[in-house]
């Protein structure tokens, strides 16, 4: 017999890994449609969460009472072979077995409903995600326009992004003025971009962590002047702009 705490572990693993996961999620849905269908996900795990501990609590019930029904009907046994025989004595035990299994069949219907109840919330929630999934197709998580803040200062810019593989290009523009191009890499959700600013001379590099799902990145950057070799340093983030914005 399976501990019910341990029956409750490996049906959530499981529940885990039948559905795909969140970092699939579409960037090129609407605001509004990409959160709805979100909600849904996120309602569905917690009913499913929900289920899976009834589950746990029907097949302790089921458990319990075949047990009761096992003990009861052993003694009855007992009664019927023995010399002590009478009716109340066998009423009484009767009455016990027939409760005990009429508990167990209640409790394995309702597990057995359970079961299936937590199929169908997987496979809906599989495919959502799917949906989700299906829509991040004509999309990649860097290519388009963000809106980029960098301090220490305050500064504020856009980035002008295109991913090609791994490879990414793109121009700058920032609120001092500053503007040029930009090459780096995007591996394992870490963007990496190198700037050279022929006014000031300066030689910076960004790297940052990449949410698709979020449409952000923070992260750091470091610079050199390339006059004196003197080091600059600081933070970054980036927001995606949605592609209807100029």
């Amino acid at each position: 017999m399976i501990p019910s705490a341990a029956l409750r572990r490996a049906l959530v693993a499981l529940a885990l890994l039948l559905v795909p996961s969140a970092h699939l999620v579409a960037q090129a849905l609407s605001p509004d449609s990409r959160a709805l269908i979100e909600t849904e996900i996120r309602l569905e795990r917690r009913l499913l969460g929900r289920d899976l501990a009834a589950y746990t609590q029907a097949r302790s019930a089921e458990q319990r009472e075949r047990g009761r029904f096992d003990s009861a009907s052993a003694r009855l046994d007992q009664l019927l072979t023995g010399g002590n025989l009478t009716i109340e004595s066998f009423e009484s035990l009767d009455n016990e077995v027939r409760s005990a299994a009429e508990s167990a069949r209640a409790a394995s219907d309702r597990a057995e409903e359970l079961r299936r109840r937590a199929g169908e919330r997987l496979r809906r929630i599989g495919a959502l995600q799917e949906e989700l999934a299906g829509r991040q197709a004509s999309r990649d998580p860097v290519s388009g326009r963000w809106r980029v803040r960098i301090g220490p200062g305050d500064h504020t810019g856009t980035f002008d992004l295109h991913l090609d593989g791994t490879l990414v290009t793109g121009r700058y523009t920032l609120n001092d003025g500053a503007a040029g191009s930009l090459t780096g890499t995007y591996v394992s959700g870490t963007l990496r971009l190198q700037r050279v600013d022929t006014r000031n001379g300066l030689d910076v590099t960004y790297t940052g962590t990449l949410d698709p799902l979020a449409g952000r990145v923070t992260g750091a950057w470091q610079g050199t002047e390339l006059a004196n070799g003197t080091a600059f340093n600081g933070g970054w983030t980036a927001a995606r702009q949605p592609a209807t914005e100029p």
